[in-house]
């Protein structure tokens, strides 16, 4: 049993290793990942029902039932038939989806010219979702009726400038745990070294 343990782990190891390795370095394409299969799910939705698959569509609006309330009348369609999320969902996911793309085009160029580009203050996050708070209380009471125009762009508003404020945090967070292990694989290094010396 020694042996066999003895042999899987360091193969275990040398796995683990080479995962936190590409997460450290790839962090920002895992995180694009992970978000457009998120985000894709709820448009896929009315084109499985266009093509007549209607269980597929259906386990698409059930999955998305506790994210949005999936009005017909405050949402989009695709030909003729329902997105899986409401007009705002669908502007503030494609949005903060987008930013992250964005920042992954141009965060290497940011990199260059500002040794740590500063996200905007959180406070500035909450201005930006002012309009959309307005827009969405002031139907919920009665006040008055939104359009799909008015959610979107205050989807747009407020996933935008979530993204400005999160993604350079994650940036500098995976930055600070790429430097750590990368410092911890030269001490391991140079352990090795002298023990072979």
């Amino acid at each position: 049993m020694s042996q066999i343990t003895g042999r899987l782990t360091p193969r275990l190891e040398t796995a683990v290793e080479g995962l936190v390795a590409f997460i450290v370095r790839h962090w920002l394409l895992i995180a694009n990942v992970m978000f457009f299969l998120f985000v894709a799910p709820p448009f896929l939705a009315p084109l499985f029902e266009a093509a007549g698959l209607h269980l597929p569509a259906r386990i698409i609006f059930l999955v998305y039932r506790p994210t949005c309330h999936q009005l017909p009348e405050r949402s989009f369609f695709i030909f003729g038939r329902q997105v899986a999320v409401c007009a705002r969902c669908s502007a503030l996911y494609l949005s903060f989806w987008g930013l992250g793309l964005i920042y992954a085009l141009t965060s290497a160029v940011w990199r260059e010219r500002v040794p740590v580009w500063r996200a905007p203050a959180l406070r500035w996050v909450a201005v930006a979702a002012v309009p959309l708070a307005v827009d969405g209380l002031t139907q919920l009471v009665g006040l008055r009726t939104s359009t799909n125009l008015l959610r979107a762009i205050t989807g747009v508003l407020t996933g935008s400038a979530a993204g400005a404020f999160i993604y350079p945090y994650m940036h500098l967070g995976f930055a600070d745990a790429r430097r750590v292990w990368e410092r911890n694989q030269a001490h391991r290094g140079d352990a090795t070294t002298g023990e072979s010396a």
